[in-house]
């Protein structure tokens, strides 16, 4: 019986990317069945997008951008039967993967009993000033969280405390067990409430911060990935094994109708791009060594506030 897949993937710069994820997709894999959800939230380009997605077969939905590409999760239980899949594949018209075996990767991960993957691991989160570490995991597969106290709060706006900077995957490509989402209600984030906020404070706030409840009025967390990292198993390790998978395009290409194709294109790409993963992994090691191992904590250099 083959797994099914769902790929959601915001739309939002150029609807010639639509065809760059096609390629992405052109890969047969045996064991897979692929649905593509597309959740355009640029009425300049919607027309088009729809047109495109109809004649590649992708199911095609248009929203507001309240929230950026991560609102979306605002909107997949309402026009999607989510429990038709096994797993869904967050994927940002920026991140391209560069191997031909991106989405197996991600699915045996998953298939391995982790309930979340991704692209770019960070397993520390942003360390501000009179902030308590929070130690989670143990050996190679530690991550960092950092409790906030009244002076280092990244933000008193939304009128919640002990808000935690944490560990996650960077949001350009991340994956989720569907059995673990069920676990999490997103209608317990409301859209409404965050309508007012600029989208990054959204995002920044979905990938990177979390706090708890003290009362029904509170503004909500929406950061799913810590739920669910907290109560996993096994962390994954410090050196991002799926780093090497993808990269980052320019916004010259995101705008652009510019096509990619598994060939030596790619294979190029995967030779350019050795450098940078390698400094990654060696900037990690240094990074984990230095505070795991001598507890040399520094306050993180770039410090997003909400």
């Amino acid at each position: 019986m083959k797994n099914k897949v769902l790929i959601v993937y915001p739309l939002y710069y150029s609807p010639y990317s639509l065809f760059r994820l096609s390629s992405y997709l052109s890969n047969k894999n045996s064991n897979l069945e692929k649905d593509v959800a597309i959740f355009c939230s640029n009425v300049e380009i919607e027309k088009l997008a729809h047109q495109f997605s109809e004649m590649l077969k992708f199911k095609f939905f248009p929203r507001d951008n309240v929230g950026g590409g991560e609102g979306v999760f605002f909107e997949l239980t309402k026009v999607l039967n989510l429990k038709e899949y096994n797993y869904i594949i967050y994927l940002e018209e920026s991140c391209e993967p560069i191997s031909r075996y991106w989405l197996e990767t991600l699915v045996d991960d998953l298939k391995s009993g982790n309930l979340i993957t991704g692209w770019h691991w960070n397993w520390r989160g942003k360390k501000r000033e009179k902030s308590i570490k929070v130690v989670h995991g143990k050996g190679i597969r530690i991550a960092l969280s950092y409790l906030n106290s009244l002076e280092s709060l990244p933000s008193k706006r939304f009128g919640v405390s002990e808000v935690m900077d944490t560990p996650g995957f960077r949001h350009e490509c991340i994956a989720f067990d569907i059995a673990a989402l069920e676990t999490i209600s997103f209608g317990s984030v409301e859209k409404e409430l965050w309508s007012k906020y600029d989208k990054k404070e959204f995002g920044l706030a979905m990938e990177r911060f979390y706090w708890p409840l003290s009362n029904t009025e509170d503004l909500v967390s929406p950061n799913i990935q810590y739920l669910l990292l907290r109560t996993q198993v096994k962390l994954p390790k410090f050196t991002s094994k799926n780093y090497k998978l993808f990269h980052e395009l320019g916004n010259d290409v995101k705008n652009s109708g510019v096509m990619s194709h598994y060939n030596w294109n790619f294979r190029r790409k995967r030779f350019s791009n050795f450098p940078q993963v390698f400094f990654f992994k060696f900037y990690n090691f240094l990074k984990f060594t230095f505070i795991v191992k001598f507890n040399f904590d520094l306050d993180s250099k770039l410090k997003e506030v909400l």
